[in-house]
């Protein structure tokens, strides 16, 4: 399964491309997304409440001062971002609140993981659940 078919819509993300005008084609809005390499593998799915700030968190230059550090630089490694909107304006109107949005993220996941195996046993579901 085609990770464009769970998602709406997608970005294409170019570490050395000009990252304020990435930022600026990402909504700042409610969605579900997920940060997937160069092959579409998946990194790292999440459900935020503005997608531009989440993305400027994640992929932006890193304060040289900070040191080093134990987070992952997504940067080096995300080439897509896959997202869905889930706010009052957004595709699927999910605006009633948390425990939809979970739900929502939840199926997301189960899909994603449909789509890594051709068949979901036990062992996989109680990892998704856990």
């Amino acid at each position: 399964m085609k990770l464009d078919s769970i998602f709406d819509r997608k970005l294409d993300f170019d570490p050395a491309g000009d990252i304020e005008a990435f930022l600026k084609s990402a909504p700042g809005k409610w969605v579900v997304y997920l940060l997937a390499d160069a092959d579409d593998q998946p990194l790292q799915l999440l459900c935020v409440q503005n997608l531009r700030y989440s993305l400027e968190r994640r992929l932006g230059t890193a304060d040289p001062l900070e040191g080093p550090s134990k987070r992952v630089n997504y940067r080096d490694i995300v080439r897509r971002v896959y997202y869905t909107r889930v706010d009052s304006d957004g595709v699927l109107q999910l605006n009633r609140g948390v425990w939809q949005r979970r739900a929502f993220v939840t199926l997301m996941i189960l899909e994603l993981v449909k789509a890594r195996s051709s068949t979901v046993g036990e062992t996989s579901l109680r990892m998704v659940n856990s």
